[in-house]
């Protein structure tokens, strides 16, 4: 998770000596929460979650029903608050259809064409081809990595202004650029054994 948690008082009841001084990583957001004597505090940079909310409505000007999706990166700190009073990150909405991404979540990008029903889950190769890891977020923007990047061969340099990504050494599109990644994928879910399961 991207928090750092301090239970000063229950740390120093279990601790085998005094705590007298407790070390500040650099680079961490300003802001904190208390929550039941523990201090969460945000990683600067970092944010949690990606929230899609995808609504049907009709269309004004033509009158036909079809699908809306909104983007938004919800604040870190109302996002812990939110989970310590036991609610979703998000509003219940019966008529809103909800999405939460995470950093290091996967999810398949189906095909131009491809429908969800006509996907076949046993050709791996074809799955490991097209899943994604989501990376971060920003504001309505999601970032993503094929999954089988492990690490970069070649970081953007900024001079040349080259490399194997865009400058932020993620996209938003699949790496063939036809597709932006959040419009249209499959959250998955990924067991010890290989099987992939969407949710």
């Amino acid at each position: 998770m991207a928090f750092k948690v301090e239970g000063l008082e229950q740390l120093h009841r279990k601790a085998p000596y005094p705590i007298n001084k407790v070390t500040v990583l650099d680079g961490e957001a300003k802001n904190k929460i208390a929550l039941r004597n523990y201090l969460l505090e945000g990683v600067a940079g970092v944010n949690q979650y990606f929230l899609i909310e995808i609504n049907k409505e009709i269309d004004k000007k033509i009158g036909v029903e079809k699908t809306v999706r909104k983007y938004s990166t919800p604040n870190f700190i109302e996002c812990i608050n939110r989970l310590a009073k036991g609610l979703q990150i998000h509003d219940e909405n019966s008529n809103t259809n909800y999405i939460v991404l995470s950093p290091s979540d996967l999810v398949y990008v189906h095909e131009e064409g491809e429908g969800f029903n006509h996907i076949n889950w046993d050709d791996k190769k074809k799955i490991a081809d097209r899943t994604y890891i989501m990376r971060s977020s920003d504001k309505s923007n999601c970032y993503f990595l094929p999954a089988y990047v492990a690490s970069l061969i070649s970081p953007y340099d900024a001079k040349t202004k080259k490399g194997e990504f865009e400058s932020t050494n993620k996209s938003e599109k699949t790496k063939d650029g036809n597709q932006i990644i959040k419009e249209n994928f499959l959250k998955l879910k990924i067991d010890r054994l290989g099987n992939i399961k969407p949710i």
